[in-house]
């Protein structure tokens, strides 16, 4: 990819002291994407935003891809904005693991480990069919929190997603783009983070405010809109088909020409009409029943039924991670059950020590890197942070919306955008082998009562937490988003 016309290279973001946007490195590129070439701008610019009394509170940096089209055509072509989870997490996996123009090439479930740096033109972006903005929060990426007051942190739900939304605002003002179709992508907690967006743009009392921007679509990719739920007794339920699916993919129970979605479908059903049952039961649960479902679960897991009624019939996600496969043994990766290394031999770290986490932040990162410095022409000093997890432990997870059983279930904070917005869409996007978000959750999320079938998709993939890894998974995710995005349907009859 070839840059032309490059802008002076982005001042250091310590030195930003004044409200509104520095000078963005603009350059210009070309790529092929399904046989069409679309010829794009790419502007990598930090944001000031202020509090009411116009005091700097913190940065938000954003890496935008815009189609040079006439401005006739661009003023109507959609927008993406694209966040990434944690919270304290930036962009950079959905940036340059899926969804950007180029892909850092990234280490497979089966091993090796490709040149660091080293990116490809990603066929399976969607800039053929939108503009795609990916945002970096506060404390994130190339973002900082500038404001020492605690009254003006930006670190909480409802904080983040104000200030969010009023940088959506300011760019698409900016840029003249009202009247294009708006989509919010969100990945992990970047599903909570949407939520609160779309609620905080459509505008409300509960808001603060009436704005009352349209948003056409909202996107959740290994979702986590409901990750309070999964501190009851449904998580033990919802873990279950993707426990039978890592079972399978491992080959430690028969596989029995089932395919993935069978062997899905299956357990969840058993999950549903047995085993939710018997968790509720608890102590009062028959011997003879509490044998029973051990040796179901077993016949679904892999894993022994005396393990199964030792645990009460509640296995966890890591014990299961740990102990599936046992000869010779290996340790599964939470996010993606695909990946496994040997169990390590110190205390271990739940990110650094994950078989793919740790991977993929590499790949990413050096992608990044060699692209502010090259391509992009945004050679920064500061140090780009992938994940800050202070932000994490520091995050205020208290939010206005009421009616919510836990403070991180915005079940009723998605069904009341549906609600109010009946032209807009939802699409959840999971991952059959991902463990800490799993595909149970996301189909009990879409089943709720009040999310119109008609207008809400769900898909899951051969992945796991970030379904956009592996060329399978990848082009599948990126060809139902592109569905969902241009003007035509979704088959909804689809697994």
């Amino acid at each position: 990819m070839d840059a032309d016309q490059p802008a002076p290279p982005l001042a250091s973001l310590s030195s930003v002291a004044l409200p509104g946007c520095l000078a963005p490195s603009v350059t210009r590129h070309s790529l092929t994407v399904h046989g069409r070439v679309v010829d794009y701008t790419a502007t990598a610019a930090a944001t000031v935003m202020a509090n009411d009394a116009g005091v700097p509170r913190a940065t938000v940096f954003s890496f935008a891809y815009t189609a040079m089209a006439p401005a006739d055509a661009a003023s109507t072509r959609p927008v993406v904005f694209i966040f990434n989870g944690g919270p304290g997490s930036s962009s950079l996996y959905l940036h340059f693991g899926g969804l950007g123009p180029l892909r850092a090439l990234m280490p497979g479930p089966g091993g090796g480990r490709p040149e660091p740096g080293t990116c490809e033109p990603n066929a399976d972006t969607l800039l053929d069919v939108a503009d795609l903005v990916f945002v970096d929060p506060p404390g994130t990426g190339l973002a900082r929190m500038l404001s020492q007051d605690p009254t003006d942190s930006a670190l909480g739900v409802n904080a983040d997603a104000a200030l969010l939304a009023a940088f959506i605002r300011r760019w698409l003002s900016a840029h003249g783009r009202w009247a294009s179709p708006l989509y919010l992508l969100g990945a992990s907690y970047g599903a909570l983070r949407v939520a609160a967006l779309a609620r905080d743009l459509l505008g409300s009392v509960g808001a603060g405010q009436l704005r009352a921007a349209a948003v056409d679509g909202l996107i959740l990719v290994g979702q986590a809109a409901n990750l309070g739920l999964m501190q009851t007794e449904l998580r033990h339920a919802w873990q279950l088909p993707t426990m039978a699916a890592l079972a399978w993919q491992h080959g430690v129970v028969p596989r029995q020409g089932r395919s993935l979605a069978e062997v899905l479908r299956e357990a969840h059903g058993f999950a549903l009409q047995r085993l939710v049952p018997a968790l509720l039961q608890g102590a009062q649960l028959p011997e003879a029943e509490r044998q029973s479902m051990a040796e179901g679960l077993a016949a679904r897991t892999g894993l022994p039924a005396a393990r199964w009624a030792e645990a009460a019939l509640r296995v966890d996600a890591k014990t299961f991670a740990e102990t599936l496969l046992r000869e010779p043994a290996r340790l599964l990766s939470l996010y993606d059950g695909r990946y496994t290394q040997a169990p390590p031999q110190h205390a271990t770290d739940p990110v650094a020590d994950d078989p793919m986490l740790t991977q993929a932040a590499v790949a990413c990162h050096a992608a990044l890197q060699a692209q502010l410095h090259g391509p992009l022409q945004c050679p920064v000093s500061d140090d780009y942070l992938a994940i800050n997890f202070k932000l994490n432990a520091a995050w205020d997870w208290r939010h206005q919306e009421a009616g919510s059983p836990t403070l991180t279930d915005f079940t009723s904070v998605l069904a009341t955008s549906l609600h109010r917005s009946p032209g807009l869409r939802l699409f959840v996007g999971s991952g059959a082998f991902d463990l800490v978000t799993p595909w149970g959750a996301a189909e009990h999320l879409v089943s709720r009562p009040a999310f119109p079938s008609d207008r809400v998709h769900h898909r899951v993939y051969a992945s796991g937490h970030c379904p956009y890894l592996g060329d399978e998974s990848r082009a599948a995710l990126a060809a139902d988003l592109r569905a969902f995005i241009a003007p035509r349907a979704l088959d909804t009859s689809a697994a």
